[in-house]
């Protein structure tokens, strides 16, 4: 019988990852149409629906992390001890699935609300400024200033651990591939010129591996967050530099596909380099 990859998996943490970031965006788009006046219940409460789902998904992709065999379960609870926001994240998270919590992070009775201003409170004409708040422990904080440091504080731990190719992690990974590379026959792509297969490029995506072939977005993908420098060779070939975490240029054919990569030493001085303009 033949298996299929269900649809929600196929993209590992990485889709998790857009998933955080897509309920994220919702809840950006909730804090700037709130307005003066009180929305209609119904409203309300599909606005309380969509900051829940963020706060629950922006938790969960620890698991997806750790279950890809990503980041290991010790690194993610030294990145989960240093940041009370993360902790509240996964109380909120619990909190809103399973009504107690027996083992929370922070508060296992936060308490989330709105508050509303009058415009003039002396003469009580109307509700002015209205903010979304969360107390939990002794602190309160505002619900949207907290969502968006739970995502930048996940930018950083994946720029910095994830999409850096030198913890030992992904060096392990990296060299499993080159030793696949090497013995396999099938990925002689400077001879045989073959075009890689989605199942290599799957696999040399995760790692951090730029193989032949490869388009543009692939190779954006691979590098993750980083930015590379683009431009022309002297010879007006396009090709993309980037300096970390391996000084390396990646030339493209007429096509937009991966042609050849060169690394570059450390070292090296720019003088010696090869040019892109």
């Amino acid at each position: 019988m033949m298996t299929h990859r269900s649809r929600h998996i196929s993209f590992g943490w990485e889709g998790q990852y857009k998933r955080v970031k897509r309920w994220y965006d919702r809840v950006m788009k909730i804090r700037s149409r709130v307005t003066s006046n009180p929305p209609q219940q119904e409203q309300d409460e599909k606005d309380h629906d969509d900051i829940y789902a963020f706060f629950q998904n922006c938790y969960h992709l620890r698991d997806w992390l750790r279950r890809t065999n990503t980041v290991s379960h010790t690194e993610l609870e030294k990145f989960f001890s240093k940041h009370v926001e993360l902790g509240i994240c996964r109380d909120i998270c619990n909190g809103t699935k399973h009504f107690q919590i027996s083992k929370p992070s922070v508060d296992a009775f936060f308490s989330i609300g709105r508050q509303f201003l009058l415009r003039n409170p002396d003469r009580n004409d109307g509700i002015g400024d209205t903010t979304w708040f969360i107390k939990a422990g002794d602190s309160t904080y505002d619900i949207f200033e907290l969502a968006s440091k739970c995502m930048k504080l996940w930018e950083s731990f994946l720029a910095s651990f994830v999409f850096n190719k030198t913890n030992p992690r992904s060096s392990m990974n990296r060299v499993v591939l080159l030793l696949l590379c090497l013995l396999s026959p099938v990925l002689s792509y400077a001879e045989e010129k073959l075009e890689p297969t989605p199942e290599q490029k799957e696999l040399a995506t995760m790692v951090g591996i730029i193989l032949p072939g490869m388009s543009k977005e692939e190779v954006r993908q691979t590098f993750g967050l980083l930015t590379p420098f683009e431009g022309f060779t002297v010879e007006r070939q396009e090709a993309w530099r980037y300096d970390s975490p391996e000084k390396q240029i990646i030339f493209f054919d007429s096509q937009g596909r991966v042609e050849r990569v060169k690394l570059l030493k450390k070292d090296q001085p720019d003088s010696q380099r090869e040019e892109i303009i």
